[in-house]
C-alpha cells in the first residue's frame, strides 16, 4: 500500500515538473521572440500623415510634443515589451506643465502618452521685472510661458521660487478667494499683492486711475463695493491719494 502510494507520489512530480518546465521553456521563448521581432519595434515619432501614428500623444497643448518625444528618444527602434512604463511617466510629471500623464502600450508596437496639462490663473512676478515673470498655477507651480500663447490674467506679487509649493499655493488661492468674490468688478484688479497672504492689497484701474487696497482677508465684496461708492467724493476731497486701507469694515483710511 506504502508503495503504490510512493510510486504515484513520485509520479505526479515528475508530470508537474514536465509541465512546469515546458511552460519556462515557451514561456522564455515567447520572451525572446517578442523582444527581438521586428513586428513588436517601436518606431519613432509618427511620419506627417501617418494614421494611426505608432507613437502618439494626446492632450499637450502649452506641452511641447518635441519635449515628451526626447523622453522616449531610447525606446524608440526597441521591443515596446522594454519599455518601462513607471519611469516614463515620472519623467512625463517632472515637466512643469504636466499635472498628470499615462503611458499605455497598444500591441503589436504602439505607444500612447496621455497628458493633463496645469491650468495657469495668474502672472507670477518672481523678481519685481519683466525678466521674472511666469505664469503659476492654483497649486502653487511655477509654469514656463509657452511661445505664441495669450493669457488675460492679473499679476500676483509675494510669491517666488525660494518659497515651497505649499507657500505659494496658499498665496494663489487667496488671490482667487479674492476674485471669486467681487466677480465681475474682478475685470478691474490689474495686480493682487498677497506677500502678506493674510492682507492682500489689490491695483484697481477703475474710474480712469490706478488705486491701490489693501482688502485684508475677508468681507472683500462689501469692502470693494464700499470704496467704489465711496469713491467720487474722495476724489474730490483727496485728488492726490491713491492708496486707501480698506481692512476696517467701517472706515476707508487714506494712505500716504
Amino acid at each position: 500500500m506504502r508503495s503504490g502510494a510512493g510510486w504515484r507520489f513520485w509520479t505526479g512530480v515528475l508530470t508537474w515538473t514536465l509541465a512546469f518546465g515546458s511552460t519556462a521553456v515557451a514561456a522564455f521563448q515567447l520572451h525572446q521572440y517578442v523582444r527581438f521581432d521586428e513586428r513588436f519595434l517601436v518606431p519613432g515619432p509618427p511620419a506627417p500623415g501617418e494614421a494611426p501614428p505608432a507613437f502618439s500623444i494626446t492632450g499637450a497643448v502649452h506641452v511641447s510634443r518635441a519635449r515628451v518625444e526626447r523622453l522616449f528618444e531610447n525606446d524608440f527602434g526597441r521591443s515596446l515589451l522594454l519599455l518601462p512604463l513607471d519611469a516614463r511617466r515620472k519623467q512625463l510629471l517632472a515637466i512643469d506643465w504636466v499635472e498628470d500623464a499615462s503611458v499605455t502600450r497598444l500591441w503589436p508596437n504602439r505607444v500612447v502618452v496621455r497628458i493633463k496639462e496645469r491650468t495657469p490663473v495668474a502672472f507670477a512676478d518672481l523678481g519685481g521685472g519683466r525678466a521674472r515673470m511666469a505664469l503659476i498655477d492654483a497649486h502653487g507651480v511655477i509654469l514656463e510661458s509657452p511661445e505664441r500663447a495669450r493669457f488675460s490674467f492679473p499679476v500676483l506679487r509675494g510669491v517666488d521660487e525660494t518659497q515651497s509649493e505649499r507657500q505659494r499655493g496658499e498665496r494663489v488661492r487667496a488671490m482667487m478667494r479674492l476674485l471669486k468674490e467681487l466677480g465681475a468688478a474682478a475685470k478691474d484688479i490689474s495686480e493682487v499683492d498677497a506677500t502678506t497672504a493674510d492682507s492682500l492689497t489689490v491695483t484697481w484701474q477703475g474710474a480712469g486711475r490706478v488705486v491701490h487696497l489693501t482688502m485684508g482677508d475677508r468681507n472683500f465684496r462689501s469692502r470693494f463695493d464700499n470704496f467704489v461708492n465711496m469713491y467720487p467724493e474722495i476724489r474730490k476731497r483727496s485728488a492726490s491719494l491713491s492708496a486707501f486701507d480698506l481692512r476696517l469694515d467701517d472706515r476707508i483710511t487714506a494712505k500716504e
